[in-house]
């Protein structure tokens, strides 16, 4: 039998680990296999390719399949706009998702949407920048805390929220008369919450 392995799947996109060059090799065709047979195409334009040794990238000639070869890849390539590369750049994928997620909420506010749309499209456009990783990276406390104080300040500049009125009332629901704004340290533990509970109820993985 060969090395054990392991792989990242979600939807369409998936991430394969393996112990040796040659299981990792195998799994591809595999999965190749498999996409075929359910018919999914396999993008050899969108794959790539680590081989580490010694906690090192080792330069190879990909893997070379019937109609085209998937390549090495060379520095570091993104899973989920996570940076990745021999380990994961955690901070790096953080720090990009923050400012993303910023960016959108900018855009928001300076278009023409009315204060209350500008508050839902923040929640249904911004946010998700932020909920997309959670699980995959850690928060801290403090950057939480930081975003959430940016985005009450930027709301009243473009005219999202009067400067005047209580910043309570950003974060309480429309049926309670309030903005209805969720928090980036809400959409963190929301998404926080539901992984766990789902993995709770998994099965317990049995041994081979």
């Amino acid at each position: 039998m060969g090395q054990p392995s392991a792989y990242l799947l979600y939807m369409d996109d998936i991430k394969l680990y393996a112990k040796s060059e040659r299981d990792i090799d195998s799994l591809i065709r595999t999965t190749r296999i498999y996409s075929n047979d359910i018919g999914m195409t396999f993008r050899l334009d969108k794959c790539g390719r680590m081989v580490t040794k010694r906690g090192g990238a080792v330069r190879t000639e990909g893997d070379r399949l019937s109609d085209g070869n998937i390549a090495d890849i060379e520095d570091s390539y993104r899973y989920f706009e996570i940076p990745q590369a021999n380990g994961n750049l955690e901070e790096v994928g953080r720090k990009s998702g923050l400012a993303k997620y910023l960016k959108r909420v900018r855009q928001v506010l300076r278009s023409q949407l009315n204060g209350k749309n500008k508050v839902c499209a923040t929640n249904t456009y911004a946010l998700p920048v932020i909920r997309y990783p959670t699980g995959i990276i850690s928060w801290p406390k403090e950057e939480i805390e930081a975003t959430d104080i940016k985005t009450r300040k930027l709301l009243p500049m473009h005219g999202g929220f009067h400067p005047k009125s209580r910043t309570l009332g950003l974060s309480t629901r429309q049926k309670e008369e309030g903005r209805g704004l969720v928090s980036v340290r809400a959409t963190i533990q929301d998404e926080t919450t539901k992984i766990n509970k789902y993995i709770r109820k998994m099965p317990p993985v049995m041994g081979r």
